[in-house]
């Protein structure tokens, strides 16, 4: 099977091929380093990670570039804001922002290269003085022009670099081109960015590069689509911003919200509302379910179902292949819950095939990256004998004592299921997500 990609650049669908046989060279923007990521972020910085994880998963081996942007206005007024250096301000979003990808299940990048440790690679006495474009963010009706050094100014305060040119700082398009062709080459296979990237910073990286080397910066550019919530677009003027640690304050388990954030095909816009966050719950109970099914499996059924486990895969990658289809991808995944679930309602799934479909699973989730696979270990022999004593009361109908038991249950973490074959049981998914270390707080500087 072919992996076909939409190429932003020319707006075509065609088959991936890398430059390099079974490697492939991919820079994506990373986050400016002025405050919390928010869930739009990391809309973008998931999608990245599906590609990542899928590509791998082909076979390739990835080598990705995500630059940190450690110097930009919004980081200098907010060093004034709260009395901070640069370096502080910038270092502690930094690593908030590495705990959000761990958070997450995102896999570290090969490099995380900082725009200030690179400007030595901006080579001043390369640059045409007389920018007009002094601003890091600008409208696209100002975008004509935009500035490849910025020179320095009062505002700026002690942010600055000695050239030739004089004092100034890197402009906002000319670090990425710097750090992608150091790590990467003057061509490489992939860039990818969020959509608001699309214009101007990406078209004004390309013209910088090409214009500078002759030579196709990247093969393959890939933008995902906006987030909104609750129907608008997030903006800082609406005041509705959502960050990741918004959402885990409110009690939302991580893995909930990456299954939410990748339910959406990437170039789709999705929409952060109460009702998809708890159907994201739900899709991911209903796995875990599955999971717990399929490891207490104990049908010694004749080997009638061979071949199951492969089919999920081929459907699955089939799915992947055409643009990372998503939600193509989920559909095939529950299609084969609900199958594989009826077999063994009917007592026709036998051990070794539960076993072939959990290692297949494993495989899928390492793309998906939404069930936890955690040992569940087994009980105590209090919860044993309090599910035995259940079994009990509801064989001879009394329901009363049953329910209670459940709750009993329910309240150390323990659901019970009732099926054809008897109680099956599962430790409950957590719907609290602590945070475990104080810097994890969404808390002022």
């Amino acid at each position: 099977m072919a992996l076909r990609l939409y190429n932003s650049y020319g707006r075509k669908l065609l088959p991936f091929r890398p430059l390099r046989n079974k490697e492939v060279r991919m820079y994506t923007c990373g986050p400016t380093v002025w405050d919390y990521a928010h869930v739009g972020n990391f809309r973008t910085f998931l999608f990245e990670d599906l590609l990542r994880r899928f590509l791998k998963f082909k076979g390739y081996r990835v080598t990705q570039v995500k630059n940190i942007t450690d110097v930009e206005d919004r980081i200098i007024r907010g060093m004034k804001e709260k009395g901070l250096s640069r370096k502080e301000l910038a270092t502690f979003f930094e690593e908030a922002f590495m705990q959000d990808l761990d958070t997450l299940k995102i896999e570290r990048a090969e490099f995380y290269p900082r725009a200030t440790d690179h400007i030595p690679g901006i080579k001043p006495k390369e640059l045409k003085v007389g920018a007009r474009v002094s601003q890091d963010h600008y409208e696209k009706a100002e975008a004509r022009d935009f500035a490849l050094w910025k020179a320095w100014d009062e505002d700026d305060g002690e942010v600055y670099w000695e050239t030739e040119l004089g004092k100034g700082r890197p402009g906002w398009h000319i670090e990425c081109s710097a750090m992608s062709m150091k790590y990467l080459g003057e061509s490489f296979d992939i860039h990818t960015g969020g959509m608001d990237l699309r214009f101007p910073h990406h078209e004004n990286e390309i013209a910088q590069s090409e214009a500078a080397t002759g030579k196709k910066l990247a093969r393959f550019w890939l933008h995902s689509e906006f987030l909104s919530v609750s129907g608008k677009e997030m903006h800082k003027s609406s005041g509705n911003i959502v960050k990741l640690r918004d959402l885990l304050k409110d009690g939302w388990d991580p893995l909930t919200v990456r299954l939410f954030l990748i339910s959406a095909h990437y170039r789709d816009p999705i929409n952060l509302t109460q009702k998809a966050l708890e159907q994201a719950q739900a899709e991911r109970e209903r796995l875990e379910q599955f999971v717990s099914r399929l490891r207490q499996n104990r049908q010694e059924s004749p080997s009638r179902h061979a071949g199951l486990a492969n089919q999920l895969l081929k459907s699955f990658e089939r799915s992947m292949d055409a643009d990372l289809n998503t939600p193509r991808a989920f559909a095939a995944l529950f299609s084969f819950v609900k199958r594989v679930n009826k077999l063994m309602d009917g007592e026709k799934m036998g051990t070794k095939e539960a076993g072939e479909i959990l290692l297949a699973l494993k495989r899928v989730n390492g793309i998906l990256g939404v069930i936890s696979f955690e040992e569940e270990g087994e009980l105590s022999p209090e919860l044993l004998s309090l599910i035995k004593e259940r079994d009990e009361a509801r064989s001879v109908k009394d329901f009363a004592k049953a329910d209670e038991i459940r709750s009993q249950l329910s309240k150390r973490g323990i659901t019970v299921e009732d099926t054809s074959r008897g109680t099956v049981w599962r430790r409950e998914p957590s719907l609290k997500a602590r945070v475990k270390d104080k810097d994890m707080e969404a808390q002022d500087l």
